[in-house]
């Protein structure tokens, strides 16, 4: 029994130390660096971007790309970002990605 509320208690404070350290971003244009990319299934995926600003407002952070209906043209503009080594221009609302250019 005391285990259990040990792995509760730890699983509780882990759950509250994120939320409250969850980085809200106002909502946007970026130009950010690919870190990652994937998908999740055939209907979701997602890129991990830095933003290149002097300050950055987030660094190495994940965000879902949110149009399931352009997801392939967002891939392939993220994949190509990443195999020329430039950066890209994204629309970013907290977690999610609706568009993204290959900034030239």
């Amino acid at each position: 029994m005391l285990t259990r509320i040990m792995h509760l208690t730890i699983a509780l404070s882990l759950l509250l130390g994120s939320v409250a350290f969850a980085q809200t971003i106002p909502a946007g244009w970026y130009t950010c660096n690919v870190v990652q990319v994937g998908t999740v299934d055939a209907v979701s995926g997602y890129a991990y971007l830095t933003d290149t600003a002097a300050t950055p407002v987030f660094t190495n952070r994940a965000f879902k790309l949110y149009k399931t209906d352009i997801m392939n043209a967002q891939l392939a503009a993220l994949l190509t970002a990443v195999s020329s080594g430039k950066q890209v221009y994204a629309y970013l609302s907290n977690n999610l990605m609706p568009y993204v250019y290959v900034k030239n």
